[in-house]
């Protein structure tokens, strides 16, 4: 998964109905920047036809 631009990023905050200031949005932008490796190893799993439990444990192995 690619860094977005800002223009890119803009728009994920519009389309989430969020308007913050621009300190906030770097603080944003960092903060889903890190979160962008985890993101792309969800992407990569490869479940076949298995089922997705709908839980969220906050802690990385």
């Amino acid at each position: 998964m690619e860094t977005p631009s800002s223009e890119s990023f803009d728009v994920l905050l519009r389309r989430g109905g969020l308007s913050p200031t621009e300190t906030d949005k770097r603080k944003l932008k960092e903060l889903y920047e890190s979160l962008l490796p985890r993101l792309q190893a969800l992407h990569d799993a490869n479940l076949d036809d298995e089922e997705v439990a709908g839980r969220y444990v906050p802690q990385w192995p």
